[in-house]
């Protein structure tokens, strides 16, 4: 890859092949040696000082920029570097507190709206992707202080505070909320009958006698 690389970035006159051919080495360099560099609190905030004392690219250049890239896909190896790279790291509060400051009252105007809903149209999750974002989020929620989490429902109920749904997305949430209960009461049944299994044994069982004991059991539990 870095061969055929360097081939097209020299592809030139003599003159300017070489001209290339340094900087690319030089880059190359550059790219190895600070890899692993750690700068100082000092060094940090003056390279800080010096970007937010530049000037925000024009669009022109952001136009040009964003057509360059467009279409552009990386490899699976970059891919894999880059969630590699990141995995683990944890932003401090203060980077939190930022972010979520810039983007506050931010709203998407109607064409990017419709951009995102097309893109993700039609996209459905494997059970194994579903089942690593509910296990994330558990974590995250488990990590909560009761004051955070009475935060977090206070910033819910106000957001939906007065809206009103269609009858439409009256439906969808209640077949959604319906699927829900019927795969809870489902794991429930299935631990009632594994809990029969291992303290009767599976010969000893009828299946009439462990549905008519698991309904019971649902009806004392509320269910």
């Amino acid at each position: 890859m870095i061969e055929k690389e360097f081939a097209d970035y020299c592809k030139f006159d003599d003159h300017l092949g070489m001209k290339r051919a340094r900087a690319f080495i030089a880059r190359a360099k550059m790219g190895a040696s600070g890899r692993d560099r750690k700068f100082s609190p000092e060094h940090r905030a003056k390279l800080s000082a010096a970007a937010k004392a530049r000037k925000p690219p024009s669009a022109e250049t952001i136009a040009k920029i964003s057509a360059a890239n467009r279409g552009r896909k990386q490899s699976p190896e970059a891919i894999a570097k880059s969630a590699t790279a990141r995995r683990g790291l944890k932003r401090s509060p203060d980077a939190i507190a930022k972010t979520a400051a810039f983007w506050r009252g931010r709203k998407h105007s109607a064409e990017t709206r419709a951009k995102l809903s097309a893109a993700n149209r039609g996209k459905k999750l494997t059970a194994e992707t579903r089942a690593k974002i509910a296990s994330r989020g558990r974590a995250r929620w488990a990590d909560k202080s009761p004051e955070e989490r009475a935060a977090i429902a206070g910033k819910v109920a106000k957001a939906n505070r007065g809206r009103k749904f269609t009858d439409e997305h009256r439906a969808k949430l209640s077949a959604a909320a319906t699927a829900r209960e019927r795969r809870r009461r489902a794991q429930l049944l299935d631990s009632i009958v594994d809990a029969l299994i291992n303290d009767i044994g599976a010969d000893a069982l009828d299946a009439r006698f462990i549905l008519s004991f698991a309904s019971d059991t649902l009806e004392m539990a509320g269910e």
